[in-house]
């Protein structure tokens, strides 16, 4: 006899729906899995035949193929153990194939019987629900997970008996409720309690408002790392598909987070490349995935391996991750915001104010070759974080500043523009920028005295934009583009009124 059922995949962060065949036939007692199955999927044949036995049904000595498809995919894990097991089942009539019939079936069997959850359920539930049909059956602990996918009916069950006596009539599944959300602020990480440096903080929230790339850099204990770990605070909610998007990468990893904050990750500078842009022989999303929609933040950068650097220079500019592999590329989402901090040479007190530096010349030399150019090029703002900590009054909150960063974000959307202003591109960047006269005439000027790229001339425009979305000014001004030139080179210039005969003044 033959049976069918349908269970999925994981290429990536895509679930691919494969038709599970399962043909019951005279023979010698053998089972035949083929379609490409990897060693997990092979030795499921062990597992299912001893959770078959456990769970009472017996299996009369026949000879059994197994046949996924399509057939010339590759399949891997154990999640298509509980489709094959059904099938099987279906092939010997203990189970109808009619009642089967527009369900998708995800779990790995224990020898026992039992089900156990697999990794990326959030995205099996959501391949589901894209293929139309009408629920999908997982184990209990992977339901609170794939029932934060909206508009599919998500059933769990505890065995593979439980499953079909559920089929049968006998037993109804359970119908688990999804992750519960946390969407409050930390209280603890509040901007108030870093006490000046009010440029670095006035640099965050410009790059909240359009999403920039920022580099703190200065001697121990001024509250670099303080003010980065507080940027994700300034960020607002992630949206219904921004949300989707981050819940896949991250059940993917086995760690699923429901929460509508962005995500701060943090990894230590030890961590390799494959842990940072992903990889593996099943590849996985490393760090820069798991921030996408959110902030990757670097402490001690110089500190980081140069290839682990090098690496994040294209997910940078494109936004995804790919992972190449003999016989195929996975991509992964990766639209992430960089804020790093590092030390301006190995003791840290180069650029102190009272501290004396004791690094030689060649040690400081090596340590800063350690961020190459194209590196350090890429972050939009580069801020200088040396002052003193100053004693008085509490600062602006985390939640006044998140409300500033709300209102620059809604004015640049009423002005049409759907997108962060990092995105913008090309044409666009130089349509939507806005710039007068008076700030096209300053930046001319300093694009030339500077020789900036193209790169560089592209994201102060961008900073620019942001700058003036914070002032809800329509146009962008000379005063904007003097600024984002000060957060990106650290020079100080006026607006053309009062500049010299080269285009610039620079001041105190």
């Amino acid at each position: 006899m033959l049976g069918r059922t349908i269970g999925a995949t994981l290429i990536g962060a895509t679930a691919i729906r494969i038709s599970v065949e399962a043909y019951v036939g005279l023979g010698l007692p053998m089972c035949i899995i083929v379609g490409l199955p990897d060693s997990a999927i092979k030795e499921s044949r062990s597992r299912i035949e001893a959770a078959l036995k456990s769970s009472g049904f017996d299996e009369p000595s026949r000879r059994t193929v197994i046949n996924l498809a399509p057939a010339d995919i590759r399949k891997e894990g154990s999640a298509l153990d509980l489709p094959i097991a059904l099938a099987k089942l279906c092939g010997l009539g203990f189970v109808s194939e009619a009642a089967l019939d527009g369900y998708m079936f995800a779990a790995e069997l224990g020898l026992d019987g039992a089900l156990r959850g697999v990794p990326g359920a959030v995205i099996l539930a959501r391949g589901c629900r894209d293929a139309g049909m009408r629920g999908i059956v997982v184990a209990e602990e992977n339901g609170p997970e794939a029932a934060l996918i909206d508009g599919i009916e998500v059933l769990s069950a505890r065995s593979l008996t439980h499953v079909v006596a559920a089929f049968r009539g006998e037993e109804p599944f359970s119908r688990p409720k999804p992750l519960i959300e946390n969407e409050r602020l930390d209280p603890v990480a509040c901007f108030s309690h870093v006490r000046g440096q009010l440029t670095a903080k006035r640099a965050l929230v410009i790059a909240a408002v359009g999403g920039h790339h920022v580099l703190l850099s200065g001697p121990p204990g001024v509250g670099k790392t303080m003010l980065c770990e507080r940027f994700v605070g300034l960020l607002p909610d992630l949206s219904e598909p921004q949300r989707t998007e981050v819940l896949a990468l991250h059940s993917l990893n086995g760690t699923p987070r429901p929460s509508r904050r962005p995500p701060l990750r943090a990894p230590h500078h030890s961590l390799s490349v494959a842990a940072l842009v992903g990889g593996g022989s099943k590849p996985r999303p490393g760090e820069i995935s798991l921030a996408h929609h959110g902030v990757l933040f670097l402490d001690e950068l110089a500190e980081f391996r140069t290839e682990a650097l090098n690496a994040l220079r294209q997910p940078l500019e494109s936004g995804v991750a790919v992972i190449a592999r003999a016989l195929r590329h996975v991509s992964f989402d990766a639209r992430f915001q960089l804020i790093a901090a590092t030390n301006p040479c190995p003791c840290g007190f180069l650029t102190h104010e009272t501290k004396a530096c004791a690094c030689s010349a060649k040690d400081i030399e090596r340590y800063r070759a350690r961020l190459n150019g194209p590196i350090t090029d890429r972050f939009d703002m580069r801020i200088d974080v040396s002052g003193a900590v100053t004693s008085g009054g509490m600062a602006e909150t985390t939640a006044t500043l998140r409300g500033q960063v709300a209102a620059a974000r809604a004015f640049a959307r009423a002005s049409g523009r759907s997108g962060l202003n990092r995105s913008l591109q090309g044409t666009e960047l130089f349509s939507e920028v806005r710039a007068t006269a008076a700030a096209w005439a300053l930046l001319e000027a300093e694009v030339a005295r500077l020789e900036l790229s193209q790169r560089a001339l592209d994201r102060v425009l961008r900073v620019a934009r942001s700058i003036a979305d914070l002032a809800a000014s329509e146009r962008t001004e000379d005063a904007h583009v003097s600024e984002a030139l000060v957060l990106r080179l650290g020079e100080v210039m006026t607006p053309a009124a009062s500049r010299d005969g080269r285009g610039r003044t620079l001041q105190a």
